[in-house]
């Protein structure tokens, strides 16, 4: 029993950036938004973007610099000094000063976390994220339904448990794995289009919802625990996919699912008046829940194959996400009243087809390799040292190209088609084709059949 409770309570550690999450979204929901909101959100992301961009340059440029762990303690005060300010009743430059000062602390809360993921794989990543996110949502509800004197209190000892479950985790030691690094200085520029996607989204949801006054209040009650609920679900839909079946995650199918939520929120908002907007506006909350999901992942991923400082890599992720976010709010200030319902939307419905053109259409080189060590793979251990050897023999006996001999282990390896074309230089169309071919001539049905006939004794489970 001890056992259980002691592996419970460091995976709960663990999964310690859920305080900061539910902390940024307090602020940016709740206190005196309904007075203020206006101009309190955008004032809280352009300082968490400014912050992150300074921590980018710094980290980036130097990344000897220390990693300054003694200052999450202060960032935590500091923070519970912003939770103060904003929920208790003041003048609007006191909640202004508030969303400031928050934002700079969520800016370091989220970067402190960087170091701790960095040394897991994905898939280690994926388990503490995914409880992340359904703790969090857990802790947003619990906010919603206690009396609006006990939020305070409750906002300021979720920004206090960020450093507490950090510092355990640290003590608790990460599993350190050495891998050969992918992304560098040189070549990181290949991810531009990932960089586009995200601050085309970040601008289009501060538009969204600055677009009206009464978009920058806090959401109804209702509208508030059904976004909370989805956030759950899409935390239980990650574990039960990624973690016990091992199965792959198609980067581009993911911001597909972000599309569809965002155009249908879109599509039926100027359909809606008063607080029946909240519908379309928790649809539009899902998507944005998803991309937080995928650049959460892909950030965790692409520091751990980067040699750059991971406070670098994901101050530059969500550089990416918080500025143009505020971009996108004030930006909403100068749109005319009178265009809500009739220009606005279809204009959005217009950069999100643009989206699906320039930023969903393919895979270029880069973006392949983000969670292609996910789904089935053969362990790499000293009972089966040359994975390369076998895949000879098998593919000699049955009759396999020396081609599909070659898909045939990068398949092994757990690599997606989109990873192996880049890796042999041939179409996407080409891979499945050699797929086809040897799973054919190898009479098996799946990834998992194929690991089995190259080593039928291993047990289904994912390492590297």
């Amino acid at each position: 029993m001890k056992n259980i409770v002691r592996q419970g309570w460091q995976k709960f550690c663990q999964a310690g950036v859920w305080a900061p999450m539910a902390w940024v979204f307090c602020a940016a929901h709740h206190g005196n938004l309904e007075t203020y909101g206006t101009l309190a959100v955008p004032i809280l992301y352009s300082s968490c973007g400014i912050t992150l961009l300074i921590i980018t340059l710094v980290w980036g440029m130097r990344p000897q610099t220390p990693n300054l762990k003694w200052l999450s303690w202060l960032i935590a005060l500091v923070c519970v000094l912003a939770t103060y300010l904003l929920y208790t009743p003041a003048p609007a430059p006191i909640v202004h000063m508030g969303q400031a000062l928050g934002g700079i602390c969520v800016a370091w809360m989220y970067t402190s976390w960087a170091r701790l993921y960095r040394s897991l794989p994905i898939g280690a990543c994926i388990r503490c994220f995914a409880w992340a996110l359904i703790i969090s949502s857990l802790a947003k509800i619990f906010v919603d339904l206690i009396p609006p004197e006990a939020e305070c209190i409750a906002v300021s000892c979720i920004a206090l448990a960020s450093p507490l479950l950090a510092n355990r985790a640290s003590h608790q030691g990460f599993p350190a794995e050495e891998v050969e690094a992918v992304y560098t200085a040189s070549n990181v520029h290949r991810l531009w289009k990932i960089a586009c996607g995200i601050a085309l989204f970040g601008t289009l949801i501060g538009i969204i919802n600055g677009i009206d006054a009464d978009l920058s209040a806090p959401l109804t009650a209702e509208a508030n625990i059904f976004l909370h609920l989805c956030e759950i679900a899409l935390g239980c839909v990650v574990l039960l996919r990624a973690v016990p079946w091992h199965r792959e995650f198609d980067f581009f199918q993911i911001w597909r699912l972000i599309l569809v939520f965002m155009a249908t929120g879109l599509v039926i908002m100027p359909f809606l008046q008063g607080d029946a907007r909240a519908v379309a506006l928790s649809l539009v909350g899902v998507a944005q829940t998803i991309v937080v999901i995928l650049l959460w992942l892909a950030l965790m991923d692409i520091a751990h194959y980067s040699s750059l400082h991971p406070y670098a890599v994901f101050g530059a992720g969500w550089v990416l996400y918080a500025l143009p976010l505020a971009a996108g709010y004030f930006f909403a200030q100068f749109i005319p009243m009178d265009a809500q319902g009739s220009s606005v939307a279809p204009v959005l419905s217009y950069a999100l087809i643009l989206m699906l053109m320039f930023i969903v259409d393919s895979y270029p080189s880069g973006i392949r390799r983000i969670f292609a060590d996910l789904g089935p793979t053969i362990p790499a251990n000293d009972r089966f040292p040359d994975l390369e050897r076998n895949c000879q023999q098998v593919g000699k006996a049955h009759g396999l190209t020396p081609r599909e001999i070659e898909v045939m282990e990068l398949i092994c390896k757990g690599r997606s088609k989109a990873y192996i074309a880049e890796t042999l230089f041939v179409a996407e169309n080409t891979v499945r084709s050699h797929s086809k071919h040897l799973y054919a001539k190898l009479n098996v049905h799946s990834k998992q059949e194929l690991i089995d006939l190259v080593r039928p004794e291993v047990p289904h489970r994912n390492s590297r």
